[in-house]
């Protein structure tokens, strides 16, 4: 069972826009305040190593440049980063496993503007052309969660309304 506070663990949160991977596996990877935004993590279960990204956006069309300096800002920059990432620090690309949560309506359900769900359908594109699954998710509704991976055992878990529900099938 995933616990989010484990003696001997430390608790590695990134900020909205950041990207992080690790190779420890006494780390507990998170972040918090996930509404319209979606969090992207991949874990390898043989060496440990997993990585994770807080997107705002679906793709950088709005600013390029920002992409090359905040990759983890976009679904499309920070997926092929964290990629990348997670190869170099010695994952494998096989073995890994995926997960998501986020792209939350917060604002207005008539809204225009409806990034939760541009960020989560550019998430499926993005997934769907690289030929990767999720193995969990935990997307869409109208509330703000934060989300959690254990890199000793590869577990995956949502925070929402203070309760914590395991993500990994």
């Amino acid at each position: 069972m995933l616990s989010t506070s484990r003696a001997g663990y430390e608790q590695r949160s990134i900020p909205i826009s950041g990207l992080l991977v690790c190779d420890n596996p006494k780390v507990i990877l998170c972040s918090h305040s996930i509404g319209m935004g979606v969090v992207v993590a991949a874990y390898d279960p043989v060496t440990h190593v997993g990585g994770l990204f807080h997107a705002m956006l679906p793709d950088p069309q709005v600013n390029p440049a920002r992409a090359k300096e905040k990759p983890g800002m976009f679904v499309d920059a920070g997926l092929a980063a964290l990629s990348f990432t997670l190869q170099a620090s010695g994952a494998v690309a096989a073995r890994l496993r995926y997960y998501a949560a986020g792209g939350a309506q917060v604002m207005d359900a008539s809204s225009q503007l409806n990034i939760g769900l541009r960020n989560t359908d550019a998430l499926q594109q993005r997934l769907a052309a690289q030929g990767i699954k999720l193995t969990g998710a935990h997307l869409g509704g109208h509330t703000c969660r934060s989300f959690f991976l254990a890199l000793e055992t590869g577990e995956a878990g949502v925070l929402l309304s203070g309760q914590l529900n395991e993500i990994s099938l």
